[in-house]
């Protein structure tokens, strides 16, 4: 087997040791982590203090930046008052970013590449219940939809109003026994007398039950989680470790080390990060990233109350490519929602700006999204 790639070999049957598996609730693994190539982060602003614009490749004028905007070989960048850094993604400069820039003159970017542009969630429509009714579902936030760093993950369920009381089951298919826990409130530490999650290509899914309602009604595919295997996680610290060297403040250094997640997979940790980031809610990067996660485990209601946030910031700002990303986005979380017209209006604007930042593939994808609207968002 190649040592750089683990590949999970998980049985269809579903053992769950102490009660019945939920009906409808499938056990899915998620995709393998990354090998042992070096990594590729995106190449970001740092240690923004001032005013700093931004001119992309087929556009005449610059634009405002902010904390997290993505850069490129080939932008140009301006301090016009003030300072500000690039951090360049690929791992072989991390030890020598971030990139001071000079302020008061034009210059390129630093990094001779960074992170290509990560693929788009996968609208995976609800299959059971319709959207306005998803609030009377107990749907688990996390652990779910890819990859775990802990070996005994927090469990965090959405909590149904007059609900107090919920019974918390872990599916499995490695064989060990975890009986269901009944518990107050709308989350869960790993309960002491469950074995831990095994990082033996074993994938867990987590199931709750509340008010006569299950999570599994959400009818969403593709929950299920694994432990991170040893190799991955060991490297995973090592390169965390490395960006905590840096001299990044917070919440610069918050913002890399999600991307490091992201990278893993880790959606769970990467929520858990941004969610409880200092000052995140007043962070225009933090919440932008933090709703494209949400999109990434289907939780479609959770991103689309980031991107308002986003958005909202990102106008009083006047940040026009984020107001761009925070309306894409939104599109993709009202389209998840099956709120056609709703994303028709998102993806518009986000055009509109794409174009006139001349982000022109951005705006071609966009008005893709836009041509195939119909068959996205009402396939229900």
């Amino acid at each position: 087997m190649n040592g750089h790639r683990w590949l999970l070999v998980i049985t269809l049957a579903i053992l769950l040791a102490g009660c019945a598996t939920p009906a409808g609730q499938p056990i899915t693994t998620p995709t393998s982590p990354p090998g042992g190539e070096h990594l590729l982060l995106p190449n970001v602003l740092v240690a923004v203090k001032g005013r700093v614009l931004v001119r992309h490749p087929g556009s005449s004028y610059f634009t405002p930046a902010a904390l997290g905007t993505e850069v490129q070989p080939g932008d140009t960048l301006r301090v016009t008052e003030g300072s500000a850094a690039i951090f360049c993604g690929d791992e072989t400069l991390w030890d020598k970013s971030p990139f001071p820039l000079q302020p008061g003159r034009d210059q390129g970017v630093p990094c001779t590449s960074g992170r290509p542009p990560r693929p788009l969630p996968d609208l995976t429509l609800l299959r059971g219940e319709h959207p306005q009714v998803a609030t009377k579902i107990p749907y688990v936030i996390i652990p779910r939809t890819g990859w775990v760093l802990s070996e005994r993950p927090l469990i965090r369920w959405h909590p149904l109003a007059g609900v107090e009381t919920y019974t918390v089951t872990l599916q499995s298919d490695d064989g060990l026994e975890r009986p269901p826990i009944v518990v107050t409130g709308s989350e869960l530490p790993y309960p002491a007398d469950w074995p831990p999650l095994q990082a033996n290509g074993a994938t867990y899914v987590v199931s709750v039950e509340g008010g006569g309602r299950r999570s599994s009604e959400a009818g969403v595919t593709g929950t299920g989680f694994s432990l991170l295997p040893p190799q991955q996680a060991q490297r995973l610290r090592e390169q965390e470790e490395r960006l905590r060297r840096r001299p990044l403040q917070e919440p610069d250094l918050t913002l890399l080390l999600a991307e490091l997640y992201r990278s893993y997979g880790l959606r769970s940790e990467t929520v858990t990060l941004l969610a409880g980031a200092p000052e995140g809610e007043n962070t225009v990067a933090v919440q932008l990233t933090l709703g494209y996660t949400y999109l990434d485990m289907g939780l479609f209601a959770e991103a689309g109350s980031v991107f308002e946030r986003a958005l909202a910031l990102a106008r009083q700002q006047g940040l026009l490519e984020i107001q761009a990303r925070a309306h894409f986005g939104l599109g993709l979380a009202q389209c998840g929602l099956g709120r056609e017209e709703d994303a028709r209006g998102h993806w518009q604007a986000a055009r509109d700006a794409y174009q006139q930042l001349g982000l022109l593939n951005d705006a071609t994808q966009t008005e893709t999204y836009l041509n195939t609207l119909t068959t996205r968002c009402s396939s229900r």
